[in-house]
Parts: C-alpha cells; sequence; structure tokens
C-alpha cells in the first residue's frame, strides 16, 4: 500500500517545478552548445570512424588515402551529396586525379574545422576544388585570404586568381593595386611569368597609373622572359614581336609623348615596320589623324570619340536660381584619413561615355589668397558607398591652380551606365582650403538626357568638377 501512495521522482519533480515558476515565465533557454563542432573537429582526418576514402596516386604507384564522413561532405555540398546518396552514387573508395593530397587536406577543413588554416601555394587548387564540389564560402574564403596576404609581387597571381574563378571582389581589388603601382608591379616576378591573357587584361585597363611608355617598356620585359623561357634569343626583335602577337595592337602609342617614343623605337627600331613608325608618329603629332594600315586599337588616345557630338553638362545656375535651395557654396578644408578629399557624385539617366571634366576652383593658404596650387589625384569609382571606395575606373593625376577653368582630360573615356552612381574622386594635399562657385544639383540636357549631383553642402561633398563633357553611346 505504501507504494501505491508514492510517486515518482519525475512526477515530484514536476510538481515542484510547476509550483516554484509563474505560469508565464518560460523556462527555455538558447544555450551555446560547443560540444557539436568539438566533436566534429575530432573527426577531421580520422581513419578509425570514416566511411570512405579519398585515393591519391603517389610516385611509387601507390596510393595515399585521406579519410572522410560522407553524411558530413553531403551536408555541406550538393555535389557530394550526388556522389554518395544520389540515384548514381559512388561506392567504394574515390579516386582523385585533378588534386594534390595536401590540397584536398586543406580543401576539407572547411567541412570539419571552426578555424581553417591555409598555405599560398594550395589556394589555386583549393579555389579549384571549391568551385568544382560548388563551395562559395569556401571560393570567398581563399580571396578574403588572397587580398589580405598579396604584395606587389604576387598580385598578378591573385589576378590571374580572381579572372579564372570569377571572384569579382578580388579582381577590383587587385585591378586597383595594379593600377596604382603599375610601374612597380611591371617589374614584379608575377607580372614577367604571366599568361598572355592575363597580360591582355592588364593593358586593357583604363586607370593604368602610368605614362604609355612605361606599358610599353612592360610589354617587352614580358616578351624577353617569355623568350628565355622558350630557350629562344630574347635580343630578336621578331622573337620579341612573335611573343607579344596581337597584344602588341593593346599598346596605346597614341598617348605617348614624342620624346618617350623616339627613343624607343631607336632601341627596337626591327620591332615596327616602315609604315607602322609612319601612322605612330602622324597620330602622336595629330590627334586626329587616323591610321590605315596599323591596328587601330594602338591608338586609342584622349580624343577617341572627338568626331562624336559632344553633350556638355555645364552645372552653372542661372541668375534667377542662385538662391534656390537647390544651390550651394562651400569651403572646407576636410581631413579623410590624413588627406584632403573632395568628391563629386552624380548619376545619370541614360548611358553615356565620359571623355573630360572642367573644374573651377580657388586656393589660399592661412587665409591669404594668392596664386597657388596643388597636386591631385584623381579617381572615378562606380558606385561608391560610405564604407566601399567602389570600383575603380579611371585614375589620372594633375596639378590643380587658381585658373578660371582646369580641364581634365582622361585617359580613355568612362562608361557612365543609367541609374548608377560615379563618384569624382580629389585627393590632395592637406593644409589648403578651396572653394568654388555655385553650381545646380540637376542638369537637363537635350534628348531629355538629365544629370543629378548629390552631397551635402556643408561639407563640401558636392566637387569642384562644375562641367563634364560627354558622349551619348547606343544602349
Amino acid at each position: 500500500m505504501l507504494k501505491n501512495h508514492q510517486k515518482s521522482t519525475s512526477e515530484r519533480f514536476h510538481t515542484k517545478k510547476t509550483s516554484l515558476f509563474p505560469e508565464k515565465m518560460t523556462d527555455t533557454i538558447v544555450y551555446k552548445n560547443v560540444l557539436a563542432w568539438r566533436g566534429c573537429e575530432r573527426l577531421y582526418m580520422d581513419t578509425r570512424t570514416c566511411d570512405v576514402f579519398f585515393l591519391f596516386k603517389s610516385d611509387n604507384d601507390d596510393y595515399e588515402k585521406v579519410p572522410a564522413h560522407k553524411s558530413i561532405l553531403s551536408s555541406v555540398s550538393p555535389v557530394f551529396d550526388a556522389m554518395f546518396y544520389g540515384s548514381h552514387k559512388q561506392s567504394g573508395d574515390i579516386k582523385i586525379v585533378d588534386s594534390t593530397p595536401h590540397a584536398f587536406k586543406e580543401f576539407l577543413q572547411f567541412f570539419y574545422l571552426g578555424a581553417v588554416k591555409l598555405t599560398a601555394e594550395n589556394v589555386p587548387e583549393i579555389m579549384y576544388l571549391s568551385k568544382e564540389y560548388m563551395l562559395n564560402d569556401c571560393l570567398n574564403a581563399c580571396a578574403d585570404f588572397c587580398k589580405a596576404t598579396l604584395t606587389l609581387d604576387t598580385i598578378c597571381w591573385g589576378y590571374e586568381l580572381a579572372i579564372l574563378f570569377e571572384q569579382d571582389g578580388l579582381k577590383r581589388y587587385c585591378e586597383r593595386k595594379i593600377s596604382e603601382n603599375t610601374k612597380e608591379i611591371f617589374q614584379s616576378n608575377s607580372f614577367l611569368s604571366c599568361e598572355s591573357n592575363l597580360l591582355r587584361h592588364i593593358l586593357q585597363l583604363n586607370s593604368l597609373k602610368c605614362d604609355e611608355s612605361v606599358v610599353f617598356d612592360g610589354c617587352i620585359a614580358w616578351a624577353k622572359a617569355v623568350c628565355v623561357q622558350k630557350g629562344v634569343d630574347e635580343m630578336s626583335m621578331q622573337n620579341l614581336r612573335a611573343q607579344l602577337g596581337e597584344l602588341f595592337d593593346e599598346i596605346r602609342f597614341g598617348r605617348m609623348k614624342l620624346e618617350h617614343f623616339y627613343p624607343r623605337y631607336l632601341s627596337y627600331a626591327g620591332l615596327f615596320s616602315a609604315g607602322e613608325f609612319q601612322e605612330i608618329i602622324s597620330k602622336i603629332a595629330f590627334k586626329d589623324f587616323c591610321p590605315r594600315s596599323f591596328n587601330r586599337n594602338a591608338f586609342v588616345s584622349e580624343n577617341h570619340f572627338e568626331n562624336e557630338d559632344v553633350l556638355v553638362c555645364d552645372r552653372k545656375c542661372s541668375k534667377d536660381s542662385c538662391q534656390s535651395d537647390d544651390q550651394y557654396r562651400f569651403q572646407t578644408n576636410d581631413i579623410f584619413d590624413n588627406l584632403c578629399v573632395d568628391k563629386t557624385i552624380f548619376r545619370t539617366n541614360c548611358l553615356l561615355m565620359l571623355k573630360r571634366f572642367v573644374c573651377r576652383v580657388e586656393f589660399s593658404r592661412d587665409n591669404k589668397t594668392g596664386i597657388y596650387s596643388t597636386e591631385a589625384k584623381i579617381r572615378i569609382n562606380e558606385a561608391p558607398s560610405d564604407d566601399y571606395p567602389g570600383i575603380l575606373l579611371s585614375f589620372v593625376e594633375v596639378s590643380l591652380n587658381n585658373s578660371d577653368e582646369i580641364i581634365v582630360e582622361l585617359p580613355s573615356p568612362v562608361v557612365i551606365s543609367a541609374g548608377v552612381k560615379y563618384e569624382i574622386e580629389f585627393e590632395m594635399e592637406t593644409g589648403i582650403t578651396y572653394s568654388s562657385e555655385k553650381a545646380t544639383k540637376q542638369v537637363r540636357m537635350e534628348q531629355g538626357i538629365i544629370a543629378d549631383f548629390f552631397g551635402v553642402c556643408h561639407k563640401g561633398r558636392e566637387g569642384i568638377v562644375k562641367c563634364l563633357h560627354f558622349a551619348k553611346q547606343n544602349e
């Protein structure tokens, strides 16, 4: 009878719990569980519990075995899931012929470990495996690794990976580094040993921070390195021209100055035919000259669109509108990261080509007026934001002064897509004060084309650019 009156332990606890906790109070909490990933980490390279081996053929015709767990791999990769549990699932161990065991082991870290350790020598293979087994997070991690570890000597290597594996963020990062450090990078080992397709990508960049003669010297150095690698005479002009092939047409001779081109012609006279020499000289002397026998790509210059109609976007406000809220006048010396930075941000409603722009600005020092000048680095970026500098499209260096107008010609016209914000950024020396006249925030041009400008007036963000010259393009 006594047993019938006794309550079980669980019944007594339940009765006590309901009496201790209020009705509306929850007794459920979220606890950070470390047992799961600890257990998973212990399974990494564990031969005792694995249910599949990846086989890698060694030099002595034997196989090195790398252990893994089907359920763990299939839970992350759809390719592994189909391989192990799909309608055509594979049984037994898996032979791997497109990777080394060391790189594959590093790749498997992404399935097991909370902290992954990567090595530069295995990153290309890991990126290949990530794409093959559809692991975008792994690709992104490799791209971040490259951005954190690339140097000027290895940037071309990273650029090649970015193009090969379609990593846009890494590609933009490398292009910015190449554009702003062109001369140094053209002397790097990764540039001299790069493939011709990568050199083509570099030559087609419109933002290289150097004279075109530096580009020519870089191409010659690259061609010589290829000749040495192939065991042919690197001093032969015929061999150099053969290695360059169509890449020779990507050199924009029309941008060179005569004093830069002619000494190089004398040093590499056999590289040019008589007709090519005459056409290059004609193009340098006469910007409107159109070559006949030479590839036109080699003559692209700042006047490439000279025969097209120019749309002038003049921000000068009318007398009737100068007092409106849409106009501004600024005077600032804002400092960003120890630099004096001025930005003109704009957007258009149709596809255009930006050819040049005009600045109107006055400088002073210590509140004293006079004839002052400053060197400025100008970058044109696409789609910038507060925490992202945007995609670098063009780079040019100019000297700004107290002239009525300063015309800045771009190395190559910049494509302006409809509805996308663009930024013209001036990086100037500190310690100066600059001001500019009032300007409108919206300009209506012919054919219904509109340009809008953005900024906060008291911070000088409207910019010192007062007129833009566009060439209209077909959509």
